[in-house]
C-alpha cells in the first residue's frame, strides 16, 4: 500500500496539471490507482484510508462516481467498518465543477463533524 490513492477511470496522476496541488501529482509511482467505485471500496476495506485521496467524479458508464465513493467512505467510517485517519488529505481533481464542489462539501462537512465529535 502507498500513502496516496488516485481515483480516476482514465488519467494517471501526472495528467492532473490543472489542480493546485500539482506537485503531489507529478510522480505516478507514489500513487495507487483505482479506476472504479468497486475498486475504490475494495482498496479502502483492505488497506484503510491512506494519507492522501484524490477524487475524480465521472468514472464512466457503470463504473460509479466519485461522489458516491466519498459518500460510501463517510458511511463506512460512521458505521465503524473503516477506521478514520485523522491525518488524511482529500483532494478533488474532477473537471466537473458541480460534482467537485459536492465532493469537497461532503468531505469538508464530515471532517468538521469528526473534529467536533473528538473535542467532546
Amino acid at each position: 500500500m502507498k500513502d496516496y490513492l488516485f481515483l480516476d477511470d482514465e488519467r494517471v496522476p501526472h495528467d492532473v496539471i490543472w489542480n493546485g496541488n500539482h506537485r503531489l501529482y507529478q510522480y505516478d509511482y507514489l500513487w495507487d490507482i483505482v479506476r472504479t467505485q468497486p475498486q475504490f471500496e475494495a482498496y479502502i476495506l483492505e488497506h484503510g484510508i491512506p494519507s492522501v485521496v484524490s477524487f475524480d467524479n465521472d468514472l464512466g458508464t457503470g463504473m460509479g462516481e466519485g461522489i458516491f465513493c466519498a459518500q460510501w467512505l463517510v458511511d463506512q467510517v460512521l458505521d465503524g467498518n473503516v477506521k478514520w485517519n485523522p491525518n488524511v488529505t482529500f483532494l478533488v481533481h474532477s473537471k466537473n465543477g458541480v460534482a467537485a464542489d459536492r465532493i469537497k462539501g461532503l468531505l469538508n462537512n464530515f471532517i468538521s463533524f469528526i473534529e467536533n465529535e473528538t473535542r467532546r
